[in-house]
């Protein structure tokens, strides 16, 4: 496997990481999101320094992997909300 084959694999692997924390959160199940930034951030410079034929393909996965990482940004955000709103409920009875 060549270094594009291998950072298309990281990037498919951290998409499909992404989707089944989105999955478990709709769910209420706790997630470990601890090792996303580091992953994230590997994969980025990986792409940065990969040759540029494959770069602009290796780009725009990498943004469709952003786009799945702001859908659970959000979807952790809701889940947020609805706590607090339901603690303050209960604090306010």
């Amino acid at each position: 496997m060549n270094n594009s084959e291998t950072v298309k694999s990281d990037i498919s692997a951290l998409d499909a990481d992404i989707s089944r924390y989105l999955s478990q959160t709709k769910n209420g199940v706790m997630i470990d999101i601890a090792a996303l930034p580091d992953r994230l951030t590997d994969i980025h410079r990986r792409v940065q320094n990969s040759d540029k034929p494959q770069r602009m393909e290796l780009s725009q996965l990498l943004n469709e992997v952003i786009g799945s990482l702001d859908t659970l940004a959000r979807e952790i955000q809701m889940k947020h909300d609805k706590l607090s709103t339901d603690i303050d409920q209960l604090e306010a009875s």
